[in-house]
């Protein structure tokens, strides 16, 4: 029972920091009513970092029990203690790289902190301010780069125009044209996917740059015009759009200067190498599913036969060898072996590192790694 709630606690938890480690810690230790309390379990979740549950259980135990005095002595003279001495760490950590902007480590300081307080509501906040801070620079640099990748798709259809001395008509230039014209298609539906799926998965901003792109391949799409007042309503308050200045649109297709073309050529993926499938069979043989994904998507990338059947094997095979190493990395956590549980879990966050699940349980493994060294200093 211990293994498992001790699994449950570095599972447990707020993604967005809705809800404090040190709350789920007490509620799990009231809902088993403290009957499993002994000094020994307290002492080893002390000694194993879990501060938060050693303290709970400290409190919830029944003063006729036999350990409750020894259990009293240790809450006092050592949990206490190391509790506050690591909360003042990290706050101050958190301060220093609030200072240097430091995003998303201050964040992950505050989460660190508001782990080891008794009053989580100040630190919820203050981690929840990092996460806007952290939400709009993200959103600002990949829209500004999203608009420098379109611009640049714009410029180089002027490549494709046939020079003087070629009839316009040229069955050569318009065949390359047509086949830029089809990434350029590709391009557009993929923005308009993943624009609905950020609205789904509540980042509204990321939703307005994937559709901002898209109405810039189609600026005429009634879907896309709808789809952007949804977002526009969906975004939060403290987001800010840059404002976009001296950008091409689709309208503009063969004007300009063709300033840095093979540069442009291989941002748009142009200098890849062919992939064949015996490429992709050989990673799945040999268990490289990391290589394997990367082989399949530039394989779909260059139109290959059976493209998207050959993507969609790949991608199962690899989230069934992803589900199997965070298998593993529960029964080596659950065994307290946690350097092995945090190198199966990053192997599993490299394959499939849009599952939140994944990365929520590495990030918490981490995080108690961390204490546990400063408990040991």
């Amino acid at each position: 029972m211990v293994a498992t709630l001790l699994l449950a606690i570095v599972l447990t938890g707020c993604q967005s920091g809705k809800m404090g480690i040190s709350k789920t810690i007490d509620d799990m230790v009231i809902r088993h009513g403290g009957g499993f309390n002994t000094y020994a379990t307290i002492k080893h979740d002390f000694d194993y970092g879990h501060i938060m549950r050693a303290r709970a259980r400290a409190l919830a135990m029944e003063q006729d029990n036999r350990d409750y005095v020894q259990s009293r002595q240790l809450l006092k003279r050592k949990i206490e203690p190391a509790r506050r001495r690591i909360f003042l760490h990290y706050l101050r950590l958190a301060k220093r790289y609030e200072q240097q902007r430091q995003w998303s480590k201050a964040m992950q300081a505050y989460d660190q902190a508001m782990a080891v307080t008794i009053k989580p509501a100040a630190m919820q906040q203050q981690r929840e301010a990092m996460w806007q801070q952290l939400r709009q620079l993200r959103f600002q640099r990949l829209i500004q780069q999203r608009r420098r990748q379109d611009q640049l798709l714009f410029r180089q259809s002027r490549a494709f125009i046939p020079p003087a001395g070629l009839s316009a008509q040229d069955e050569m230039y318009g065949r390359m044209r047509a086949h830029y014209h089809d990434r350029l298609d590709d391009r557009a539906r993929l923005a308009f996917r993943e624009a609905k799926r950020f609205l789904r998965k509540g980042a509204p901003e990321m939703a307005y740059l994937e559709i901002e792109s898209y109405l810039r391949f189609r600026p005429d799409s009634k879907p896309g015009k709808k789809l952007l007042l949804e977002i526009k309503q969906s975004m939060p308050a403290f987001v800010k759009i840059p404002r976009a200045m001296g950008y091409v649109g689709i309208e503009n297709f063969g004007i300009g200067n063709v300033e840095g073309k093979q540069a442009n050529i291989e941002a748009m993926g142009g200098a890849d190498q062919e992939v064949t499938v015996a490429q992709i069979q050989a990673a799945t043989t040999d268990g490289d599913w990391l290589q394997a994904s990367q082989l399949a998507q530039q394989y779909h990338h260059q139109h290959g036969k059976d493209a998207e059947a050959v993507l969609a094997s790949v991608r199962h095979q690899t989230d069934a060898a992803a589900k199997k190493l965070f298998a593993k990395g529960n029964v080596a956590f659950r065994h307290e072996r946690l350097n092995l549980a945090i190198q199966y879990w990053s192997d599993t966050v490299a394959l499939v590192p849009e599952k939140s699940e994944y990365a929520e349980a590495l990030r918490r493994a981490r995080q108690l790694k961390e204490r546990l060294r400063l408990l040991q200093e």
